[in-house]
Order: structure tokens, then C-alpha cells, then sequence
């Protein structure tokens, strides 16, 4: 099927029914874009993450289970999970392997802060939520 058709194909079952929104291709090649801009781990990633390792970090530590929520809306990892979850049904295996670098980066250095939080506190008494 060629690029002039695929923009012409009547919309299913499904679409007639439940009236989802159609998207030209123009708006799906701009969502792509703006997907594939916030997937890469650059220093505002790393500097974000590590921000909110580190509060989620001291919000476990005192069991402050509002705190480690605000910790996960701080975190950014919503880019690229976005971009892998795109990346999967559109077959793009760069914005996918992208995605993925920068997920395992994040964690890494979620990993790697908290390990380092909790050495600076020795004699820390662990609460429930740490001990499940």
C-alpha cells in the first residue's frame, strides 16, 4: 500500500462506533517528533533523575509515602516510556533502542543514588515499606 493511499483508508468497525479521532499523517509524523525529542537521556534527564532518586530516596527512608509519590511525578521517565511504547507498533527500532538506552540510564542512576543515600545513613532502621 503506498503512502497516497494510506492516508484514504476508511475507518473501521470500531472507529464508526466508538467515534475514536482520526489523525492525519502530518499529526502523526509531529507527534513523532516530539516523542522522539524527549526520549534522549541528556543532562537535564540525568540531572532530574538524580533529583528524584534522591528525594524518593529520603522519602522511604523517613516513610513518607506522599513524598515518594511526589518523587515519581518528578522523575523523568515519562519520555521515554512514551517513546518505546510508540516505537513498538510503528516497527522504529532507533526510537525504541533510544528509549530503552535511556530507561536503563535511568534506573542505573536510580539504582546508584539510592545505594549511595542509604551508605550515608548508617544506623538507618528500615520502615514497612522498605522491609516488603
Amino acid at each position: 500500500m503506498n503512502e497516497d493511499m494510506r492516508s484514504t483508508v476508511e475507518p473501521g468497525f470500531i472507529h464508526r462506533r466508538v467515534k475514536f479521532p482520526l489523525l492525519e499523517r502530518e499529526d502523526r509524523v509531529a507527534l513523532a517528533e516530539r516523542v522522539n525529542q524527549s526520549t534522549p537521556a541528556g543532562v537535564d534527564f540525568i540531572v532530574m533523575m538524580t533529583l528524584a532518586s534522591v528525594l524518593a530516596s529520603l522519602g522511604l527512608m523517613q516513610g513518607a509515602t506522599a513524598v515518594v509519590i511526589g518523587a515519581t511525578l518528578v522523575a523523568p521517565l515519562m519520555g521515554p516510556l512514551l517513546g518505546a511504547g510508540l516505537a513498538l507498533p510503528q516497527g522504529n527500532l532507533k526510537l525504541f533502542r533510544d528509549s530503552s538506552i535511556a530507561i536503563g540510564i535511568g534506573i542505573g542512576i536510580g539504582l546508584l543514588v539510592s545505594i549511595v543515600v542509604g551508605l550515608l545513613h548508617p544506623g538507618f532502621e528500615p520502615s514497612l515499606e522498605i522491609a516488603l
